[in-house]
C-alpha cells in the first residue's frame, strides 16, 4: 500500500467530495433566499387584477381591470421576521464552518494514523519478520550442533509465528486506516476512486 497525499490536498478533495459539506452549503443559500425574501417584504407588492363579472344590476359581464397594492404597515412584524431569518442564515453558515472543521480534523487525524500504519507495517516488514526468521534459523542451528535445547528451537518458532500474526494485523491495521481515510474524504472505502 503506498503512502498518503500530503494533508492539504486531501483536505480540499474532500471539500469537494463529502456530501455533508454540500449540503451545509445547500443550507446556507436556503436561507440566503429566505433572508432575502424577508427583506423584500418592506416593498409594497403590485398586483394586476382582471376579471369579468357584473357590477350592480346590468346583465351582461363586463371586464374588468384593475392594480391592487399592498401596503407594508405592519413594520414591527416584518421586522422581527427579517432578523429571524438572518439569525438562521448565521446558524446555517456556522454550521457549514462546523461541519468544515470536522472534515479537517478527520482527513488530518486519518493522514496521521494511516502514516502511522504504514509505520507500523514496514517495521514488521523490514526488521521484525526477518529477525524472527534468522533467529528460528540460528535456534535449528545450534540444536542441529548440540547446542541449544528443543526447547529453544520450539520458543523461537512461537516468537516466529507470534511476529507474522503482529506483521498480518498490521496489515490489516493499514487497510481500516485507508478506509477510515477514505470515508472521511468522502469516497467509499475500498473502490479507489
Amino acid at each position: 500500500m503506498d503512502a498518503p497525499e500530503p494533508a492539504e490536498a486531501l483536505i480540499e478533495e474532500a471539500f469537494a467530495e463529502k456530501p455533508e459539506l454540500a449540503a451545509a452549503a445547500a443550507r446556507v443559500g436556503a436561507e440566503e433566499s429566505r433572508a432575502d425574501l424577508a427583506r423584500r417584504e418592506y416593498f409594497p407588492d403590485f398586483t394586476v387584477v382582471g376579471s369579468y363579472n357584473r357590477l350592480w344590476q346590468e346583465e351582461d359581464l363586463q371586464p374588468f381591470v384593475g392594480l391592487q397594492l399592498n401596503v407594508p404597515l405592519q413594520l414591527g412584524r416584518r421586522k422581527a421576521a427579517v432578523n429571524e431569518a438572518e439569525a438562521r442564515l448565521e446558524a446555517a453558515r456556522s454550521q457549514r464552518v462546523a461541519v468544515e472543521d470536522e472534515v479537517r480534523l478527520a482527513v488530518q487525524t486519518g493522514v496521521e494514523r494511516l502514516a502511522e500504519a504504514h509505520h507500523v507495517e514496514r517495521l514488521f516488514r523490514d526488521r521484525l519478520v526477518p529477525a524472527a526468521h534468522d533467529q528460528v534459523a540460528a535456534a535449528r542451528s545450534g540444536f542441529e550442533t548440540g547446542r541449544n535445547s528443543f526447547l529453544a528451537l520450539i520458543d523461537a518458532e512461537r516468537n516466529r509465528l507470534n511476529v507474522e500474526l503482529g506483521y498480518e494485523e498490521a496489515l490489516a491495521n493499514l487497510a481500516r486506516r485507508r478506509a477510515e481515510l477514505d470515508r472521511a474524504r468522502g469516497r467509499i472505502p475500498g473502490l479507489g476512486w
